[in-house]
């Protein structure tokens, strides 16, 4: 395990690794608990539930179990940072015409 985060900062999700996040109990304890896939969704900045169904290659939909959500969420671009990346490409492109 990594060490811990200060200051309201998410380690960087991926799929080789577990999602996990400590929390404090009352008395002092400490815990580690497995982020669930709703939480891992948030942290990316994907509504809930994006990665709660998917395609086979017939294109049937089918529910996803949460490995392998996990594994989707843990190989996504955050799209906050990929939004932001795009519009400041778009305004060095516009104003370098």
């Amino acid at each position: 395990m990594r060490e811990p985060v200060t200051g309201g900062v998410c380690r960087t999700l991926v799929a080789s690794q577990p999602h996990v996040v400590v929390e404090r109990k009352e008395g002092g304890w400490f815990r580690l608990r497995r982020l669930s896939p709703v939480e891992c969704e948030r942290l990316q900045g994907f509504p809930d539930g994006w990665t709660e169904c998917g395609l086979t290659k017939e294109g049937e939909l089918v529910r996803l179990n949460d490995r392998r959500r996990y594994i989707l969420l843990g190989n996504a671009v955050t799209v906050p940072v990929a939004e932001f990346l795009g519009k400041r490409l778009l305004e060095v492109f516009r104003s370098s015409l």
